[in-house]
């Protein structure tokens, strides 16, 4: 029987790009500027924080990895995202220490949803809360929030271990001088008390309460966006619920993973092991786990709240043909690259872990719920996610589910990655 081709949709498909410039931006960050193919440029159309997601095969293996866009649209600035070095990390290493000016890289067309174009014309105050890295998608919205609108303020607390890790700084403080009564920084140094620092030692709920203290925090043109470690937008997003800001106000993005999170992922052994047996079909083989390495990445409890009320909400949803009762899941159905499969269904793990557990090949790229590459319509069945993710309510609204995050809760769970 001949092997049906793979169809790919089109955002899923690798294109080159090539280094444009390397930028050293602290000891263990680098930056790269990419220049894209006049062929492609209208592909690699992008909007504020979004992401690419590279292909690398390193020592005879193949891995994906998503980093997120620091360059500003509006300023037509070149592709541009930064790296940080990670303990053990096979990409973050290899693009650090062997990656060079002229390099060409295999790279997707940007994707993810992180920032929301607000839908009316009054000017906003932009609250960012970015932990080391994570400053990468908010400096694209700083520069764009501030460009788009002469009226839009901006607020930025920005935790770092100490002043020489903080990424962007010159950057930013440019833009400090040039916006001076619309743009501040709230620096959080962890392990420094140099005059560099607002705040000394973790952030605090504290902290929040007292910034907090003179501001309408639940006005309804105040918009929060977080992005770093865990347990630091933890602390942040309780404090925000706790005052009563309502949760469309607030987004978030992490660039890392729990070990809960890991196994509503896909475990990165797990992946290991599937190369290994070479039972991924074409197309499956890559794995974007980000592990955890350093005790600085690893989430901690900061929060000083107890309700459970605070907590994210999970989502439960069935699929288009109706209610479907809670049961152990037996089956799944999916409709992938316009074949109709069906395998044997487990509890409490990802749909698309199982399918790719069972050699097919969904299409996904984060696997953190953050860009919907792995966006599917719940025709049947019922299905739960811990988070809505990156889902709008319409998203909901057409049963649409993130089947990295969807576990299956009904005899039959049946989705469809074609028909979207």
């Amino acid at each position: 029987m001949k092997k049906k081709a793979l169809l790919l949709r089109p955002s899923l498909r690798f294109y080159p790009i090539k280094i444009k410039q390397r930028i050293q931006e602290t000891t263990d960050s680098v930056s790269f500027v990419f220049e894209v193919p006049k062929e492609h440029k209208e592909l690699f159309y992008y909007t504020p924080a979004q992401f690419l997601t590279f292909e690398f095969q390193i020592k005879e293996e193949k891995f994906l990895r998503s980093y997120s866009l620091s360059s500003c649209p509006l300023l037509n600035e070149d592709l541009k995202t930064t790296v940080k070095r990670v303990k053990d990390g096979v990409v973050s290493n290899y693009m650090i220490d062997f990656l060079k000016t002229g390099d060409t890289l295999l790279s997707r067309k940007p994707a993810g949803r992180f920032f929301k174009p607000p839908t009316d014309l009054k000017p906003k105050h932009y609250f960012l809360f970015a932990g080391g890295s994570g400053i990468t998608p908010l400096f694209s919205i700083i520069k764009t929030t501030l460009l788009s609108d002469p009226h839009n303020k901006v607020s930025l607390f920005y935790a770092n271990k100490e002043e020489t890790c903080i990424i962007y700084y010159k950057e930013l403080q440019d833009l400090v001088s040039r916006y001076q009564e619309r743009f501040n920084i709230i620096h959080v140094l962890s392990q420094s008390k140099t005059a560099g620092g607002d705040i000394y030692g973790r952030l605090k709920t504290e902290h929040l309460e007292k910034y907090f203290a003179d501001k309408e925090i639940t006005n309804p043109h105040y918009l929060y966006y977080l992005c770093g470690p865990l347990g630091f937008m933890q602390t942040v997003q309780d404090f925000l619920i706790h005052k009563q800001v309502k949760r469309a106000n607030i987004r978030k993005e992490s660039f890392f993973s729990t070990s809960s999170q890991i196994s509503g992922t896909l475990r990165k052994d797990h992946i290991i092991k599937l190369l290994k047996e070479g039972s991924l079909k074409e197309g499956s083989e890559r794995a974007a786990i980000k592990p955890l390495s350093t005790e600085e990445d690893k989430p901690k409890q900061e929060n000083d709240f107890t309700d459970d009320s605070i907590t994210e909400p999970e989502v439960l949803l069935s699929g288009k043909k109706g209610e479907s009762e809670k049961a152990k899941p037996q089956v799944i159905r999916a409709c992938i690259n316009e074949e109709l499969i069906e395998i044997s269904a487990q509890a409490d793990i990802p749909i698309l872990e199982q399918l790719l557990s069972a050699g097919y090949s969904p299409p996904f790229s984060c696997l953190s719920g953050s860009c919907m590459s792995c966006l599917a319509v719940l025709n049947t069945g019922r299905i739960r996610q811990e988070e809505r993710g990156i889902l709008e309510d319409e998203n909901l609204k057409n049963h649409e589910i993130l089947t990295c995050q969807a576990k299956p809760e009904s005899l039959l769970v049946e989705v469809d990655y074609d028909n979207m």
